[in-house]
């Protein structure tokens, strides 16, 4: 019995120890960034890239490593693949509010976010070797469908 239980012990502290650094709070916090750049529906991984830099312009820890388009067959096939990069600085000081926090270590935490038509999922990995983020893309094709003319002349419509 000591035996399976000090496998067991082994086996969890192994596991710990291979899972990428980051929180549970900032996994919520990429899923919340994933479901925001989500809508309105991005056409490609450059759209979805230049809709997170617009809506985080302002939050200088987040960085775009990554940039891909999958190919897609389906609706609920994935259709894009960002990786981000999430840095906090250390900081030494006194809590705020409600939080005991006096000290927290410098932190890099990786995100792989895959995109279908319909949302974003986020998953922690482990931090590639390169941070070096992409740089800003060419405005992205509009994430909305364009408006087609019906037959029957409208006005609004070209030659209409």
């Amino acid at each position: 019995m000591a035996l399976v239980l000090v496998g067991g012990a082994a086996s969890t502290g192994w596991w710990w120890l291979q899972q990428p650094e980051g929180s549970r709070a900032g996994d919520e916090r990429v899923q919340r960034v994933a479901d925001a750049i989500s809508y309105p529906r991005q056409r490609s991984a450059a759209g979805l890239h230049s809709a997170l830099l617009e809506t985080y312009q302002h939050d200088s820890g987040v960085r775009v490593l990554q940039a891909k388009d999958l190919q897609q067959r389906t609706p609920q096939d994935e259709m894009a693949e960002l990786v981000l990069h999430f840095h906090q600085d250390a900081w030494d000081g006194y809590g705020t509010g409600f939080s005991w926090e006096t000290h927290r270590d410098a932190s890099d935490v990786c995100y792989r976010l895959v995109f279908n038509n319909y949302r974003g999922l986020s998953e922690r990995i482990h931090c590639p070797e390169d941070l070096t983020p992409l740089p800003v893309p060419t405005p992205a094709e509009p994430p909305m469908p364009a408006a087609t003319c019906r037959s029957g002349g409208d006005n609004d419509c070209p030659g209409g």
